[in-house]
């Protein structure tokens, strides 16, 4: 059980809905979490765009690195093995995996792309009996042939000063069904 005091769950509860409540990304994104940033990374430092959520295989399609799936992990939340989680689905649907590491108070680690060629040989050592998973070590995937550092791209997509975008100048476009 955790045990915060009352008056900070109730500061924490008006951060949390003042956030919620002026957040204009809210209406673009259904939801903010670090996975969801680092797919936004991912897409702008590949001049790729979004794939539909829930798209299973891959987020983004990028012209240069075609569908590219995004793995997003924050530092101690994988126990004593960290780790990349990869299953069939993600393998077949993808030409290239971007693995994005945070910290705990949100600072990122690094950005690091493997093409799907450089990911089948750790995928196939680590797959579970099972076949449904693969988790794959984060030392393994740093030390891994064709590993291509977008770490200084996301620092400085991530130290822009966009507070002078207006809502405005934000199109979005149609979804093809």
């Amino acid at each position: 059980m955790i045990s915060i005091a009352p008056e900070v769950l109730l500061a924490d509860a008006q951060e949390m809905h003042l956030i919620l409540s002026t957040a204009e990304c809210l209406e673009r994104h259904a939801n903010i979490t670090l996975g969801t940033l680092a797919e936004i990374l991912t897409a702008l430092s590949t001049d790729g765009k979004l794939a539909e959520p829930n798209r299973k295989g891959f987020d983004v399609i990028s012209p240069a690195y075609g569908r590219i799936e995004v793995k997003s992990r924050v530092l101690g939340t994988d126990g004593a093995f960290p780790r990349i989680s990869l299953s069939p689905n993600k393998i077949d649907g993808a030409d290239h995996f971007m693995a994005v590491r945070w910290d705990q108070h949100s600072k990122l680690c690094f950005a690091i792309m493997l093409p799907k060629a450089s990911i089948l040989p750790l995928y196939q050592a680590r797959l579970q009996r099972s076949g449904n998973i693969a988790h794959l070590h984060w030392d393994d995937w740093l030390a891994a042939r064709d590993a291509v550092d977008f770490t200084d791209q996301f620092q400085e997509l991530l130290s822009i000063d966009a507070s002078s975008f207006r809502k405005s100048s934000i199109q979005l476009e149609p979804q093809a069904k």
